[in-house]
């Protein structure tokens, strides 16, 4: 009862503050909170789900599973969705070239990168640069 209702506080001063930050559900516990700050903290190289379970001190069968339930995806696609956002973002409001973006989004290469970004946004990533980030023709 005592992590729902701090729970419950921490979502109310978001909403206050105007912060748009989405609180896994009551099932998630502290552990998928370090996971999830594993993945921020190291976007930019290769994750496996072994070494993310590793961090939850779960079976990795187990891990998948649960992180299923509380993000909506398994780990390996929200690793990517997550890259593929990063991404959209660099590409909107930096001058990085799209292979040090490939590199500072965790993608092994630029070919890698732009299939995958493409195949997600439906745009190249020069493209999607062009458009100024939104995916919008004008």
């Amino acid at each position: 009862r005592c992590k729902a209702a701090l729970t419950g506080i921490i979502a109310r001063y978001l909403e206050w503050c105007g912060g748009d930050l989405e609180l896994p559900g009551p099932a998630a516990d502290s552990r998928f909170q370090w996971v999830m700050s594993h993945i921020e903290e190291n976007l930019a190289r290769h994750i496996s789900v072994d070494e993310l379970a590793a961090i939850a001190c779960l079976q990795k069968n187990y891990f998948i599973g649960q992180f299923r339930q509380i993000f909506g995806v398994p780990p390996i696609r929200y690793l990517l969705l997550r890259r593929i956002g990063l991404a959209k973002d660099l590409l909107a409001r930096s001058e990085a070239s799209v292979s040090e973006i490939a590199s500072r989004t965790g993608f092994g290469d630029v070919f890698h990168f732009s299939r995958s970004f493409k195949e997600h946004t439906g745009f190249s990533p020069s493209a999607w640069r062009m458009l100024g980030g939104t995916g919008k023709t004008v």
